[in-house]
């Protein structure tokens, strides 16, 4: 997997390191890689700045043996909070009740040092994407039950597939009732279909869209396509944030979520693309 330092440069990270030289360092790497990076030297620090912060705070990075409150004993805590943000572990050792406790505290992933730059980013990028996702998702589910015409079935549908990698399906039916921005492609990019809400946002015709390659409406169509070939690859929808262009000639940026549609040959036959607007 190749770093975008685009998406880096959107993430905030909590970083907790008691080894000042380790910590110093690693910070030092951290600020030239994300948007923000709050330092604590063990866990007790790191618990209250995580409360201080927590409405920004996309993933927690943090060592294990450290003095007051270890890290698995904050990860605790902090999962008290938000059961949802991801914590990526740093650790020398590979003790095995290490790694249960960690299993048991759903601590997303386990890096152990000496630290390597690129799979550490690498690391918090996979999970943080995931967690966006997912608060993505939640935000929908609320905007959908706010709306007095979606009818109960509809929201019991919501609330039983609130996780965004669950099946397309239901997924997708949701979107088209909440009046996302989405749009469908064929294999090749062409646009089949568009919601009435991206036709809105960015000023376009109906007939302006269809039958047109998506690349015409995104500033960087090769770092899309880039993502749609994961998303083949690893079967499962994937996000990546991009301009998208008005007809106006504006960029305006979101964040795009891709899916493929999988034939009963294995080959991917459409894409959907949902939009979230940042």
């Amino acid at each position: 997997m190749s770093l975008d330092i685009n998406v880096l440069k959107t993430i905030t990270v909590l970083y907790v390191e008691d080894d000042y030289l380790i910590r110093e360092q690693t910070k030092a790497m951290f600020q030239n890689l994300f948007k923000e990076t709050i330092v604590a030297s063990d866990g007790q620090e790191g618990l209250e700045a995580y409360k201080s912060n927590k409405d920004k705070i996309d993933v927690v990075v943090s060592d294990i043996n450290m003095p007051n409150m270890d890290g698995l004993e904050m990860s605790e805590e902090i999962h008290k909070i938000d059961p949802q943000v991801p914590i990526v572990i740093t650790t020398a050792f590979t003790d095995e009740n290490y790694l249960l406790k960690s299993l048991e505290l759903d601590v997303s992933k386990y890096v152990t040092k000496p630290l390597k730059v690129k799979e550490l980013a690498i690391a918090i990028t996979e999970v943080v994407a995931k967690y966006k996702n997912l608060l993505n998702t939640q935000k929908i589910a609320k905007a959908l039950v706010s709306k007095n015409t979606i009818v109960a079935s509809d929201i019991k549908s919501l609330e039983s597939n609130i996780d965004v990698l669950k099946t397309q399906l239901d997924f997708e039916r949701v979107i088209i009732d909440s009046y996302v921005p989405n749009f469908k492609t064929n294999s090749s990019g062409v646009i089949s279909s568009v919601s009435v809400k991206f036709l809105e946002y960015f000023g376009y015709d109906k007939q302006e869209v269809e039958g047109i390659n998506f690349a015409q409406f995104v500033s960087s169509s090769s770092a899309v396509q880039k993502v749609m070939a994961e998303s083949i690859r690893y079967k499962k929808a994937i996000s990546t944030l991009t301009n998208f262009i008005t007809k106006e000639g504006k960029e305006i940026e979101g964040e795009i979520t891709i899916f493929p549609s999988f034939g009963i040959d294995g080959l991917a036959h459409e894409y959907s693309f949902y939009i979230d607007l940042l």
